[in-house]
C-alpha cells in the first residue's frame, strides 16, 4: 500500500506482494547571475515498478519545474 504525508491510502495493494514503486532520475539546472537573484529548471521523470503495474494505471510520469528566487 502507498500512503501520503498524512497517512491517508494512495494506493492499495490489490493482493500485489511486489515491493518494487518506481525509479525517479531528476536533472536541476541553476542559475545565478547576482547575489540577489536565482533561478532553476527541473526535470524529472518516474518510470513504475512492479507494485504499480500490478495495481493500477502505470503509465511513466514526467515533471518539469521552474523557479525563481528573489532576496531582499
Amino acid at each position: 500500500m502507498i500512503y501520503d504525508t498524512e497517512g491517508g491510502l494512495v494506493r492499495p495493494s490489490d493482493g500485489s506482494r511486489a515491493r518494487h514503486i518506481g525509479t525517479q532520475a531528476d536533472v536541476v539546472l541553476g542559475w545565478e547571475p547576482t547575489r540577489w537573484f536565482s533561478a532553476e529548471l527541473a526535470y524529472s521523470v518516474f518510470t513504475p515498478g512492479r507494485f504499480i503495474k500490478d495495481t493500477g494505471l502505470s503509465k511513466t510520469a514526467h515533471f518539469v519545474g521552474f523557479e525563481t528566487a528573489v532576496k531582499f
